[in-house]
């Protein structure tokens, strides 16, 4: 069992690469065309890209909550497959304003913070079933989350550049 310092740490540790990878992406999106196309073969924009991220943190927030509240993992109910929860999501977000995407985004990483220190320590000690169909640990969810973020605002940087 992880003592109170080691959990603290690990959390701070989750914490900091969320905020660094999230630090990169407010620096990419300053200033920059919402409807700027990032993937040419799909037609995504910025936009697009940024409701993209919002919907895995919003399904990540909800797994951390989960085991808060209900000492259980979440998965997504139908999710059939990556392809097709994320054209649902994009069919269900394109038309939001991009500066209401951006706030979400905002508020939905901070809620993250909080629940990630709400969660009970021996989740952090399990391999647990993420949300989508995979397993790992509760840290290593949460650093896909930073990944995830950061290959996508690569991208976006490469679109600019371009």
């Amino acid at each position: 069992m992880t003592d109170h310092g080691d959990h603290e740490n690990q959390i701070t540790g989750i914490i900091d690469r969320l905020d660094h990878a999230r630090a990169e992406t407010r620096r990419v999106l300053d200033g920059i065309d919402p409807d700027l196309i990032v993937h040419p073969v799909t037609g995504w924009r910025v936009k697009d890209v940024i409701g993209h991220i919002l919907v895995w943190e919003e399904e990540a927030l909800r797994s951390l909550r989960a085991l808060h509240q209900d000492d259980q993992p979440y998965a997504i109910p139908d999710f059939g497959s990556f392809d097709t929860y994320n054209q649902r999501d994009y069919d269900r977000r394109r038309e939001e304003p991009f500066e209401q995407l951006v706030a979400a985004l905002e508020q939905v990483r901070e809620d993250i913070k909080v629940a990630l220190r709400a969660v009970p320590a021996r989740w952090f000690e399990v391999e647990l079933r993420f949300p989508w169909p995979d397993m790992g640990t509760l840290e290593h969810m949460m650093l896909i989350m930073a990944y995830h973020e950061r290959g996508h605002i690569i991208e976006i940087a490469r679109a600019v550049e371009n």
